[in-house]
């Protein structure tokens, strides 16, 4: 469950993303930045991480399925597949292999920082397939999805530059007071 929330958004340091960042980590003035898609090599690169530490081919379906799922979107990203709706895209976070080895996962295999598109649909197929075999057993994501969704929440509500958006607010302020923090 922990590497499912450290690594939920580390899609977003390929550098199809981070083009809108200056050296500093600061906005680049002309560029709009979206992390559109990110969830898709986030889950990807958990599955292998999870797969390879544990040898757990259920723990690392259900962790990169709650991965996968920790974005709300219009449309089901196990369709991604079906709709083709990122054809030609390549998410290359090899420029951060020695960061992430030294600060995140001492494990990881460079080749899991490279990820085609066709490796992307082949991942949400094989998730895809996971929920139709096993229907009731894939529920369990859920576990690894609520603390993925606490955490994003409260971050973006404590985020200085972030959206206000009064629902968030209130769901995140009825959160932290059920776990006890002062509002």
């Amino acid at each position: 469950m922990e590497l499912s929330c450290i690594l939920h958004d580390i899609g977003k340091a390929a550098d199809m993303y981070q083009f809108g960042f200056n050296d500093a980590c600061n906005e680049a003035s002309n560029k709009k930045i979206s992390f559109t898609y990110h969830e898709v090599p986030s889950s990807y690169i958990t599955y292998y991480v999870i797969l390879k530490k544990y040898e757990d081919e259920i723990l690392a379906n259900l962790s990169s399925l709650a991965v996968l799922l920790h974005i709300v979107r219009r449309d089901n990203p196990l369709n991604y597949v079906k709709y083709r709706v990122f054809d030609r895209k390549i998410w290359d976070l090899r420029p951060y292999y020695d960061y992430i080895v030294n600060n995140i996962l001492p494990d990881v295999d460079l080749n899991m920082l490279y990820i085609r598109d066709k490796d992307a649909y082949n991942h949400i197929k094989m998730l895809r397939d996971f929920v139709q075999v096993n229907p009731i057993l894939s529920k369990l994501h859920i576990f690894f999805l609520a603390p993925i969704i606490i955490g994003d929440n409260i971050d973006a509500r404590e985020r200085p530059n972030g959206k206000h958006n009064p629902w968030r607010e209130m769901f995140t302020k009825q959160l932290l007071e059920a776990m006890g923090v002062k509002t």
